[in-house]
């Protein structure tokens, strides 16, 4: 119990919430019960009476400074009463003191919907997320994944992190054997160590940032950079193979990581035709290779996508990218590309794809200019199974280098044929702050009229992704 004095008019609105016999009032002061001061609080909220709610909970916190329910009301008195700083902290500690999943849920609900009208809409992410923490249900996740993308379409900041780490035994795309074979005829000498197929682990990170610079009803144009970052850890046995052959470069992990960075500029708009939309963009970046820097590049790119059927969508793709080489000019290049993917949604939810992609890749340098051509087609399930979410993907390429030359020009070039296959496990109930794991198993097959590139790989790959 905690007495509080009260103007007359409001001690009427009081006695026409209560119902208690517990309530007596005597003078301009009357005293009344937790559950009936919360009742009334929240009346004064609904009347607009947001003075009187948020003297009755500093009033609450008198009785409970722990009270989880009286800041959620201190935090919409302070926000109708124009007190965002006040309203905030009042936020932080309605989740601080919440207690049970349905009451913490709903406390960073709240502190989520303050923040998004508040125009804070990286706190209102970060709030939603400690909500996922706290979902009580099935529908209670809809409810925040529903919200979570009004967030994401509001804020003109968009950031995304994934981070990877995948057990490999052939990380640099090494040589099945040491057999050094051309169409079939033994050359001279042998692949040596270093060339071959090494096992370790990869960690990968990829860092992507979007800044929307302009948006109407027809079009968005949108800033946006990226970094990507490979990391490798060779094992014990890529590295005893290596110290067994004198001719072996002695690689060090730093010798095989890779960093990629851009920047760029997309402009996504509305074509005539109904459902029909497309993205002009364009970037520049650079390329690190080990520790050296390998090239610069600046790329260029038209995207048109029209929709076929209300469940069938055809995206075409165009690029054209010119490179400039850190290590020598005459490795300059010049790439093309054209690709064509129809997606399709079944009846029961379930997404399939089919894809092709033509390259074209021309430069002076040794060895570089090749043709090639990638099909592929994904199928992904859009029920969980066992709360797992399953998708699959095959792919088929044939790349050929017409001049290619080792001590002389390769009769009839080099070809080379992979085929790669993988399954995705998203693990949807292993959810923090809306992060989940996932995991994929790749196997991938390259065989060559040269030997040197006929390679195998095995991998699997776990990951962390947003599930919003």
């Amino acid at each position: 119990m905690f007495q509080h004095k009260l103007s007359s008019t409001l001690i009427a609105l009081c006695f026409t919430m209560m119902h208690a016999p517990t309530a007596t009032a005597q003078s301009d002061t009357l005293e009344i019960s937790v559950q009936d001061a919360r009742q009334i609080a929240l009346r004064a909220l609904d009347v607009d009476e947001f003075e009187l709610a948020r003297k009755l909970a500093m009033g609450l916190l008198l009785a409970d400074a722990t009270d989880s329910h009286a800041y959620t009301i201190l935090m919409q008195a302070h926000a109708q009463l124009g007190h965002p700083k006040l309203a905030k902290a009042a936020a932080r500690l309605a989740y601080q003191y919440s207690d049970g999943k349905a009451e913490s849920f709903s406390a960073a609900l709240n502190a989520g919907s303050l923040a998004f009208h508040n125009q804070k809409y990286n706190a209102a992410q970060f709030w939603l997320r400690r909500a996922a923490n706290h979902e009580p249900n099935e529908q209670s996740a809809k409810m925040l994944a529903a919200d979570y993308a009004k967030v994401r379409a509001a804020n003109p900041l968009s950031f995304n992190i994934s981070v990877s780490a995948s057990p490999s035994d052939n990380l640099n795309n090494g040589a099945n054997l040491s057999e050094n074979l051309v169409n079939g005829t033994p050359q001279l000498g042998y692949i040596n160590a270093s060339t071959r197929a090494l096992s370790g682990i990869v960690a990968t990170t990829d860092l992507q940032l979007r800044y929307r610079l302009n948006q109407n009803a027809n079009s968005r144009t949108d800033a946006r950079a990226r970094v990507y970052v490979n990391t490798v850890s060779l094992s014990s046995e890529a590295r005893a193979l290596m110290a067994l052959d004198p001719f072996s470069r002695q690689l060090k992990n730093s010798d095989l990581g890779s960093t990629y960075a851009d920047i760029g500029i997309d402009h996504h708009f509305a074509l005539g035709t109904a459902g029909a939309v497309a993205t002009l963009s364009a970037k520049l970046g650079n390329t690190w290779s080990g520790q050296n820097k390998n090239y610069t590049f600046g790329q260029v790119g038209f995207s048109p996508s029209f929709r076929l059927a209300p469940k069938t969508r055809l995206s075409l793709g165009t690029l054209l990218e010119k490179r400039w080489s850190d290590i020598a000019p005459k490795n300059d290049l010049t790439r093309s590309q054209v690709s064509a993917t129809l997606h399709h949604r079944i009846d029961n939810g379930n997404h399939l794809s089919f894809g092709i992609s033509l390259q074209d890749i021309s430069s002076d340098g040794r060895n570089i200019s090749n043709k090639s051509a990638v099909a592929n087609i994904n199928y992904s399930f859009a029920k969980p199974v066992a709360s797992i979410k399953v998708s699959t993907g095959l792919s088929l390429g044939y790349t050929h280098y017409e001049g290619f030359s080792i001590f002389g020009p390769v009769e009839g070039g080099r070809s080379d044929m992979s085929v790669t296959g993988n399954v995705t496990m998203v693990f949807t109930k292993l959810d923090v702050a809306g992060f989940v794991p996932s995991v994929q198993v790749q196997t991938g097959r390259k065989t060559s009229n040269i030997s040197r590139f006929n390679s195998n790989e095995m991998s699997v790959s776990l990951s962390i992704q947003s599930k919003f």
